[in-house]
């Protein structure tokens, strides 16, 4: 059994990396679906959902993992980087 480590009080957090993304809209939840399958190594919030707009938020250590998830779907969700936040 793995032991769990909580985070001390005054510890650090690493900081997050935020991007806003634009996708098909009707591609919104298949972009949720596939970034929630890495168990919380990625957030994505919905910021617009009739327009595509996504927030997805990562640590920087998991940012290119992010990139090569994102670069596997953009045919399937029409993504699109709008900005780094």
């Amino acid at each position: 059994m793995t032991d769990i480590i909580l985070c001390e009080e005054g510890a650090a957090v690493p900081p997050l990396l935020h991007f806003a993304a634009k996708i098909d809209p009707d591609r919104v939840f298949f972009l949720k679906f596939i970034l929630e399958g890495y168990d919380n190594m990625f957030i994505t919030t919905t910021l617009d959902r009739r327009a595509g707009v996504v927030l997805i938020r990562c640590v920087q250590g998991c940012a290119q993992y992010l990139e090569d998830i994102l670069e596997s779907v953009r045919e399937k969700t029409g993504f699109v980087c709008m900005e780094e936040v």
